[in-house]
């Protein structure tokens, strides 16, 4: 039988889907790492099924529901699925074994309001307009390539628009009570001031609660995955190492 013994588990950000990720998913590939990228309730291929949208606890036992228990997973999330992640940690502490937050959302300078608002937007010129809205991605010194953005627009299309606008408007999160919470030792990506989600008293108490070798600052917006891809491949391999997940441990073997 063959079991993967880790895996890097890629959890995206609202409006996005598992093929945000593909050209990072496919670089960890190249490297003969184990590798699952997976849509959250309501993203991509991923219907809403028994309130699985309706906070953060039920999106990550939803994820909960379709890994393998057999498998220590390192999550990485992109600030939705950095939520998610912590929250994975907390309810199914046997199935993680780090959590990298990639420029995570803190509330202290973040209206989820505004942004279910933006959403409902984004989502409906996505339908409407998909080639305007993936040259708009790739203007104004954009660093995306068109598949990224071709990628993104998709995702948009995907996306159950109503039912992510109504988990921002009625739910609230404490970013650092989670990173405290977590029983999984926790790595931060944060993109740079102020094209960052991470801003204010949010950002200065989680930089007090991770080690400083397990945080990188990247000139980069908010999608530091898209934007600078090679640090933020670096920066999960490094966490990956710390926790003394050598290669052999990423590989299939045979039992």
């Amino acid at each position: 039988m063959c079991r993967a013994m880790h895996t890097i588990l890629l959890l995206h950000g609202v409006m996005s889907s598992r093929i945000d990720f593909r050209r990072n998913q496919g670089d960890l590939e190249d490297l003969e790492l184990s590798v699952l990228a997976m849509d959250l309730p309501g993203h991509g291929d991923r219907r809403i099924v028994a309130g699985s949208a309706n906070s953060l606890d039920r999106m990550a036992l939803d994820v909960a529901g379709r890994l393998d228990d057999r498998i220590a997973y390192l999550v990485v999330g992109h600030s939705l699925g950095a939520l998610v992640g912590l929250c994975l940690a907390r309810l199914r502490p046997d199935l993680v074994s780090g959590v990298v937050l990639e420029d995570p959302p803190g509330l202290t300078s973040n209206d989820p309001a505004r942004v279910a608002a933006e959403v409902e937007i984004a989502t409906r010129r996505a339908r409407a307009d998909p080639d305007g809205e993936v040259t708009k991605l790739l203007s104004g010194g954009s660093t995306w390539t068109r598949p990224a953005a071709e990628d993104s627009v998709h995702s948009r299309q995907a996306a159950d628009a109503s039912s992510i606008a109504r988990f921002l408007r009625t739910q609230r999160w404490d970013l650092p009570a989670l990173v405290a919470e977590s029983p999984a030792p926790v790595a931060l990506i944060a993109a740079t001031e102020p094209d960052t989600a991470l801003n204010g008293a949010d950002r200065e108490r989680l930089l007090t609660l991770i080690p400083p070798d397990r945080v990188r600052i990247v000139n980069s917006g908010h999608t530091v995955h898209r934007d600078r891809p090679a640090l933020w491949l670096i920066s999960v391999l490094r966490f990956g190492h710390s926790l003394g997940l050598d290669k052999a441990q990423w590989h299939s073997r045979s039992e």
